[in-house]
């Protein structure tokens, strides 16, 4: 044999004694696959915490900018509300009192949840009421089609809009007089066309 041999054949040849390291070898490897993707679990598993966690705090910042400007939008109504109730305008002033309620409860209720139990409610409404759901998702994904194929009918004919282009009446008759300088208009009416 070789007098130079490497770290791996020699443990090889001394752990098995009879110079058949090949078993050994493959434990060897095996322990190092396993660790490697033991590593890369550990790895993996780091980075979808970081993401959660990234996710989890831009949806409390939405959260709190949702509440936020509900605040503000109850704040408006209230102002609205005593306005028209102060203008004699009593039962719109109550409804609108009553909707900046409703929306200080909805604020309310979105700063005393934390991210996680506002994510359990919505998916257990989404368990209880599969239908509903499904339902909801069809009609936003109808409207959303229906934008989007008006954004691009809209796009395209205004890219073939020219304001200078001025319809010609003249062949249709439109462009002149109904009525001739002889005959009169019906009693009453006057004529812009009048020559």
């Amino acid at each position: 044999m070789d007098s130079q041999s490497t770290p791996m054949a020699d443990d090889a040849w001394t752990s098995n004694g009879n110079g058949n390291g090949s078993t050994s070898t493959m434990d060897k490897a095996r322990e190092q696959t396993n660790h490697l993707v033991h590593q890369a679990q550990q790895k993996a598993g780091e980075m979808v915490g970081q993401a959660g966690d990234q996710v989890k705090s831009q949806l409390s910042s939405q959260k709190e900018r949702a509440s936020d400007s509900l605040e503000t939008m109850a704040q408006a109504l209230r102002e609205t509300g005593k306005s028209l109730q102060d203008q004699q305008y009593e039962a719109v002033g109550k409804y609108i009192d009553t909707a900046a309620e409703q929306l200080d409860r909805v604020s309310t209720y979105l700063q005393e949840k934390d991210v996680d139990e506002l994510m359990g409610q919505v998916q257990d409404f989404a368990r209880s009421r599969p239908a509903l759901i499904l339902g909801a998702t069809f009609v936003l994904g109808f409207l959303a089609a229906r934008l989007i194929k008006n954004a691009e009918t809209d796009g395209s004919s205004q890219s073939d809009f020219t304001p200078s282009a001025q319809p010609d009446f003249s062949s249709s008759g439109y462009a002149q007089s109904s009525f001739s300088s002889s005959d009169n208009p019906p009693s009453g009416a006057t004529s812009a066309f009048n020559v």
